[in-house]
């Protein structure tokens, strides 16, 4: 460390090392010191300022060309951007003082006052309308794209059940699984179910709803997974069992259920494939409403909710506004499925208040009532 000589009647600091080299000292590089007239911290090369008297601001030594530092003159303070003082100093000598019990203190600027940065109420008001307007944009587009998505995943179901039914009709002579023990268009009997454990899949009764991506119901289906709910209360769990389609083909027409209101009877007397109507839907998503319904003029008045205990629940699949439904997949014999709008499919039977909408143009669609 660099020593100075004492200068008579100043007041002298902790004298300063100088940079460790000239290149550091040229660059202003800062590094902290403790003054000694109120102990807190400073950064060299910055002015320093006490309670009540300022500081001269340090400076590293300057050196004369044959390299040795220039101290100060005895009777003079250095001039502020004098390059010749390495330590703190202070011109007139100070009288002794405490800054702790000093009545007069320095003004601390503005600047040194801690700054509380937030939102204006202005502010926050426009980022809240920006997120509305996004949350407007996206949302009918990831509707969609969820809609989009059921429905694919309903297609595979409905070629899982194709494919089910073929392996099926290939063991049996070309028959469909017997369903003449079944009721309605989605009551399933007991050999039906024995077809789904045996190449489709076992549905057996839960505790709960049945899983979205359960093969015998429609990803969107609601209203059956509730009523699944029922099996065994009133009768045995194994059956009769309820899918979330309407299951035609093998049924015993002559029961409970008006298949024919419509002239669909063939297709669901039908017991083996490729007979007169092999054209004819095979399974059909529910497109089921609750009210009346006129078969000739194609007009009604429907709701698409029913309540039970309480509850709301949609009867229709692959719903849109107001519980309506947008349409429905058809599985054909031969194993290929098509999407059907809501306003291309007709009543095709119903019983009381109970309509079901699977009537579709075919080629081979009987007129016989």
């Amino acid at each position: 460390m660099t020593k100075y000589p004492i200068i008579p009647g100043v007041r002298q600091a902790r004298q300063i090392p100088a940079p460790r080299s000239r290149a550091r000292a040229r660059r202003g590089i800062c590094s902290t010191v403790n003054c000694t007239l109120d102990g807190q911290r400073r950064h060299r090369f910055q002015p320093l300022w006490c309670p009540e008297r300022p500081c001269w601001r340090l400076r590293p030594p300057s050196r004369r060309a044959g390299g040795r530092p220039a101290a100060p003159k005895a009777d003079q303070a250095p001039a502020r951007g004098d390059n010749s003082a390495a330590f703190c100093l202070e011109w007139p000598p100070p009288a002794r003082h405490t800054p702790a019990t000093s009545k007069k203190q320095m003004p601390i600027s503005k600047s040194r006052l801690p700054q509380h940065l937030g939102f204006t109420l202005i502010e926050l008001l426009v980022v809240i309308a920006i997120i509305a307007i996004l949350a407007g944009m996206l949302l009918p587009a990831l509707t969609r794209a969820k809609a989009q998505a059921d429905r694919a995943m309903c297609v595979s179901n409905c070629k899982q059940w194709g494919v089910a039914i073929q392996m099926y009709a290939n063991d049996h002579s070309e028959y469909f699984p017997d369903n003449t023990d079944g009721g309605d268009l989605s009551w399933c009997g007991a050999r039906t179910a024995q077809f789904w454990n045996d190449y489709l899949i076992p549905s057996k009764k839960q505790k709960g709803e049945k899983e979205k991506n359960h093969v015998v119901f429609c990803p969107t289906d609601k209203w059956h997974r509730y009523a699944d709910l029922w099996r065994g209360i009133s009768g045995p769990e194994t059956f009769p069992q309820l899918t979330g389609y309407f299951y035609l083909p093998h049924r015993n027409t002559k029961s409970g259920w008006p298949y024919n209101s419509n002239g669909l009877e063939g297709w669901a007397s039908r017991k083996k494939l490729g007979g007169e109507f092999s054209d004819a839907p095979v399974l059909i998503d529910r497109l089921q409403a609750w009210g009346s319904w006129n078969p000739k003029s194609n007009t009604g008045k429907v709701e698409w909710f029913i309540d039970d205990s309480g509850k709301r629940i949609p009867t229709a699949v692959h719903r849109a506004h107001k519980g309506e439904p947008t349409g429905g997949n058809f599985l054909f014999e031969d194993g290929h499925v098509s999407w059907y709008i809501r306003k291309n499919v007709e009543l095709g039977s119903g019983s009381g208040s109970w309509q079901c909408f699977y009537k579709i143009q075919v080629s081979s669609l009987s007129t016989n009532r």
